[in-house]
């Protein structure tokens, strides 16, 4: 064990690695891909979209850049209201919303 100012660092356990760390990391992981995911069904499913609702590709595309570009400002915003409010009360509304329905 060596003494690194006032913090005491184990280096007989330095691969050690908290549990809480791994499962932050797999939950960032995770909420990342469902974006990604997200993006590419839409992006999949443009064809589709033209021929069932009898629009232009272009017109078709514009609805998807404002569908992507709602997606990506309500995500920072989301992040900031848990962090402002806690997880709890920051979920309660959009849950209440979805309810109502």
């Amino acid at each position: 064990m060596t003494s690194n100012g006032n913090v005491a660092i184990d280096t007989d356990n330095a691969r050690y690695v908290d549990p809480a760390v791994w499962a932050t990391a797999f939950t960032l992981v995770v909420g990342a891909l469902a974006v990604v995911f997200d993006t590419t069904i839409v992006s999949v499913a443009l064809n589709s979209l033209v021929a069932e609702l009898h629009s232009s590709l272009s017109t078709i595309q514009w609805v998807s850049t404002g569908y992507l570009l709602a997606m990506f400002v309500t995500i920072p915003i989301a992040g900031w209201a848990q962090a402002a409010l806690g997880g709890k009360r920051s979920c309660r509304p959009p849950r209440a919303a979805i309810s109502a329905g």
